[in-house]
């Protein structure tokens, strides 16, 4: 308030130093912070999605998550990656966090089925966008980067646990998907970064459903 009030300094400004002065001290989340108060959208979208998002994801902070996320949408036309950054975070959280049941035109999952496209395009997307690492030696220097890429890939794994075990438990439960369940399976299937084991279980319910269909 001093700084501001009295001195006359813009808010950006100090933002600004704040964000420099948290990356000096490798606080991801109070740059972040720092750098949606200066609007500097990009960056803080930047930083978002590749370290902030995937640490408060993982830590269960859906809270702050949304908070931070709900900042950048006014600005997501204007945002690179959005679509496999922060939007893809957002367009998860409210289908995970859709009811089990609900009328249409929801479908035996309860989510919208233009929401679950959506959020399967995403995630294809990011999957291909940010691949699996390898299994080669990493260097000192390559720690932290190796890092970040690891809970990436944890996140999009979780996510698409997430969406599979919500597609494919309807249909366990003798739900009839209808056109958009069956094209809500083949989606989760298709997703690069799904557990193997989760894969194969959809796989056999995808057959159960398509023989089901074609009988008299």
């Amino acid at each position: 308030a001093l700084l501001t009030q009295r001195l006359g300094l813009p808010r950006a400004v100090l933002d600004t130093a704040r964000a420099t002065h948290a990356a000096y001290r490798h606080d991801a989340r109070a740059r972040c912070a720092a750098l949606l108060g200066a609007g500097h959208w990009r960056a803080a979208h930047a930083l978002l999605a590749s370290d902030v998002a995937p640490r408060l994801f993982l830590d269960g902070a859906i809270g702050e998550l949304r908070s931070l996320l709900a900042q950048l949408v006014p600005h997501a036309p204007g945002l690179p990656d959005w679509d496999t950054g922060g939007g893809l975070f957002l367009a998860f959280l409210d289908v995970a966090a859709a009811p089990e049941c609900a009328a249409e035109p929801r479908d035996a999952s309860g989510v919208d089925s233009k929401q679950l496209e959506t959020v399967l395009s995403q995630l294809h997307a990011a999957c291909g966008k940010w691949p699996a690492m390898g299994s080669g030696a990493i260097s000192g220097g390559e720690a932290a980067a190796c890092n970040v890429q690891l809970r990436r890939q944890l996140v999009f794994s979780k996510m698409a646990a997430t969406l599979h075990n919500r597609v494919v438990g309807v249909a366990g439960r003798g739900g009839a998907p209808g056109g958009a369940g069956i094209a809500a399976l083949i989606g989760v299937l298709g997703v690069s970064c799904l557990p193997a084991d989760l894969r194969m279980s959809g796989v056999a319910t995808a057959a159960a459903v398509a023989a089901a269909a074609v009988q008299p």
